[in-house]
């Protein structure tokens, strides 16, 4: 079977819009070592790929490159090229590719069952996936001669955020279909990724038996694409499973590894088979893989139970139902006597009377007898019997740190943060409503507290270290999307509003009351229309507000432009008062970009307020990655580092408009304009100045009326992603 043009060309059409600049390469090309030329013509592509075809194989880039390396061999392919296509040439990231093939020895070609195996998964993967709300016409279908290809449409920048994000679905999509006799070839998310060209052949090796050479054609493509939103694939990335259960192994006592498979025998569970799994950490898992759901038993080889090396777990299933189920929820029907279940249910109650000391641990409880003695009067130093019981002689109790441990981990809910490396990490305790860290404290004023003069500073050292190998890691404030209201938390996904729930992990509260019965909004909305120039503006303030709370980068940069005593820094305080100020990041822009802690100055925090700002040519690619959620590793004062993905939400307060030094569209885009073309003043010409405004929009009654508009509001900007602004880049840009 020769080549076959007309594929040939559908092929590139269906990876390449008219316009499109892509690399046609050749990498082993014997002699001439690698043939590579860059074309936008797709008839010459062809041409020059069916010519070629027949002796070697031959890939194409998928997404688009640099327009200008068409210099490097124009519409042609050239012999002993030196430089093909990095992943920083790319110019925009348009396909999720999923390369899926049978595990087989290198260098030769599958067999049919193979072949026929790798096509079927792939078409069980997009059928899943659409089922899961990804749009069908979103997906091109393509046998690559020994497995498929699933190629969904996506439209991202091409970021090292994004890189990671397209990486992470990969990696979700190889944890849920990856097995014994298909793969998930998880390194095909580099940006600069080729594929082979439809209508060539695959001819790996010699023909032997059934394992032929086949020729790569597409299977399955649409005539328009639809593209698949941001928040399908991040949904898909948060697939990935993480470790929970018990503490890290630097916590408990050998660091035994988790066999799932021996649980599930132990709780008469049926695993229909295991598969090896490497976890983002490059942790080797074991995956067992249940005949049925432990929540739904028509969920069938959807559900798994992993193990890690360490001796931590996790549950999940893949079906829509139950995407929010984790371990803890598996334990609690598995194990419905277990001690993890009566913490659970202790939870909120302990919480709430924190500070009761009836409902916390008894003196038996936190301390053990060695032998008898004689009971001493504590006043008078004489014995006597006791006057309740009329015993002469009682135990002599000491401090018992493993009794104690499992005494107060019962009554109190302690977990540690899966973030946090150090050889004695914190401790925390829920509220009833946030989680803290004083848990450490906390322990040891119970323990002085119930057991007086026998605590000791061995003890409580031993106990705590005890407590924290039997506390759970967690991760904390893991859901972007919960807004920490002081009384009630919002889902600002679908705007729904419920209790606090320990198993949250909520660390912080924001500054307002989501059903305060005095919330009016007014003040604010007055605020805002009398400063704004536009009654569209008003809409881009409330989406900024908005956006200052969704723990995701919006990738976006806020300018304010106006000359003073013009509602801006009404407008910041108002901020700061429903964030508050612990989640505003108090650094300059000098700062950041000068010291060594600077980027880390702005990880954990909402808004990033920064006054004066008339020059930041030199900060630009700083600000671009923090608006894009770059990752960041920084020092941290005092010795330690700390790493992380900022959400912060830049505001630049600027008295005129700034150069930015940066022409590109990727800056335009990213730069959300609000203009304040107004002076409030007492003198005539100007606009008459309320100097109590600034107490009334940040009264809580006002900030319970913003909140309301941002319930209402934030579905949208979580779909969207996207800030409304009533002028495109281009003219914000231009004024």
């Amino acid at each position: 079977m020769s080549s076959d043009r007309m594929e040939i060309l559908r092929g590139l059409k269906v990876y390449h819009r008219q316009g499109d600049t892509f690399e046609i390469r050749i990498p082993d090309a014997g002699k001439v070592k690698t043939i590579s030329g860059y074309f936008t013509d797709f008839s010459a592509a062809a041409d020059a790929t069916l010519g070629r075809a027949d002796e070697f194989a031959v890939y194409v880039t998928i997404n688009p490159t640099n327009p200008r390396l068409i210099a490097r061999a124009n519409n042609r392919l050239k012999p002993y090229a030196k430089s093909t296509t990095s992943d920083t040439d790319i110019t925009k990231l348009n396909w999720l590719p999923m390369d899926g093939d049978p595990p087989r020895p290198a260098g030769i070609s599958s067999t049919d069952e193979e072949h026929a195996l790798s096509i079927k998964k792939c078409a069980e993967i997009r059928d899943w996936l659409v089922s899961n709300g990804w749009p069908a016409n979103a997906f091109v279908r393509v046998d690559s001669g020994n497995g498929g290809y699933l190629l969904a449409r996506i439209e991202l920048e091409n970021t090292t955020e994004n890189h990671g994000l397209v990486e992470r679905c990969l990696k979700a999509l190889d944890y849920l279909y990856s097995d014994e006799g298909f793969t998930v070839d998880t390194t095909s998310a580099n940006p600069a990724r080729i594929l082979r060209v439809p209508g060539t052949m695959n001819a790996k090796g010699d023909e032997v038996g059934d394992m032929k050479h086949r020729m790569a054609q597409i299977l399955e493509a649409p005539d328009s694409y639809e593209v698949v939103p941001r928040v399908l694939l991040e949904a898909l990335a948060a697939m990935l499973p993480e470790p929970e259960g018990v503490s890290r192994p630097t916590h408990n006592a050998g660091g035994a590894a988790f066999d799932p498979v021996a649980y599930c025998q132990a709780h008469n569970i049926l695993v229909h088979h295991t598969k090896p799994w490497t976890d983002k950490s490059g942790a080797k898992c074991t995956v067992a893989v249940l005949e049925q759901c432990i929540f739904d038993p028509n969920h069938h080889l959807s559900a798994v139970i992993i193990g890690w090396p360490n001796g931590m777990r996790s549950y999940r299933c893949r079906h829509n139902s139950c995407l929010g189920k984790h371990w803890a929820d598996a334990k609690e029907i598995i194990e419905p006597s277990d001690v993890h279940q009566e913490h659970s249910a202790q939870e909120t109650k302990t919480a709430k009377t924190a500070g009761d000391l009836a409902n916390f641990p008894k003196l038996e409880d936190l301390t053990k007898a060695t032998k008898r003695m004689l009971r001493i009067n504590p006043d008078t130093g004489f014995a006597e019997p006791d006057p309740i019981t009329g015993e002469v002689d009682i135990p002599k109790r000491t401090l018992s740190p493993a009794k104690s441990a499992q005494a107060v981990t019962k009554y109190m809910p302690l977990r540690i943060s899966i973030t946090d490396t150090k050889v004695e990490p914190k401790l925390w305790k829920c509220d009833g409503k946030i989680w803290t860290s004083d848990g450490e404290g906390y322990v040891k004023n119970l323990i002085d507290s119930v057991a007086g003069d026998l605590s000791y500073l061995k003890g409580l050292q031993e106990t705590l270290r005890r407590i924290r190998g039997i506390s759970a890691t967690v991760t904390f404030d893991r859901n972007p999307f919960l807004f920490p209201a002081l009384d009630k938390v919002i889902d600002l996904k679908t705007g729904l509003i419920r209790d606090y729930q320990p198993d949250d992990y909520i660390t912080y509260q924001y500054g307002a009351a989501v059903e305060d019965p005095s919330a009016d909004y007014r003040p604010v909305l007055w605020s805002l229309c009398s400063s704004a120039q536009d009654p569209g503006d008003v809409l881009t303030a409330l989406d900024i507000a908005t956006a200052a709370c969704i723990r995701q980068p919006l990738d976006a940069i806020i300018q304010l432009i106006g000359p003073g005593a013009n509602g801006k820094g009404i407008f910041e305080r108002m901020l700061t008062a429903l964030c508050t100020i612990g989640r505003v990041a108090a650094i300059t822009l000098t700062e950041a970009k000068a010291s060594r802690f600077g980027p880390g100055a702005v990880l954990g925090k909402d808004i990033w307020i920064l006054s004066e700002v008339e020059d930041v040519k030199s900060a630009i690619n700083l600000l671009k990655k923090v608006a894009t959620g770059e990752f960041t590793d920084s020092d941290v004062k005092y010795g330690d580092r700390i790493q992380g993905k900022p959400h912060v939400l830049p505001i630049l307060d600027c008295n005129t408009a700034i150069d930015f030094g940066d022409d590109s569209w990727g800056r335009k885009r990213r730069i959300i304009k609000l203009d304040y073309p107004h002076t409030f003043d007492y003198i005539p010409g100007t606009r008459r100045k309320d100097p109590h405004l600034e107490e009334k929009v940040t009264s809580p009654s006002a900030l319970a009326g913003l909140l309301q508009i941002i319930a209402a509001r934030a579905p949208f900007l979580c779909e969207s992603r996207r800030i409304y602004t009533r002028k495109r880049p281009e003219q914000m840009d231009a004024e």
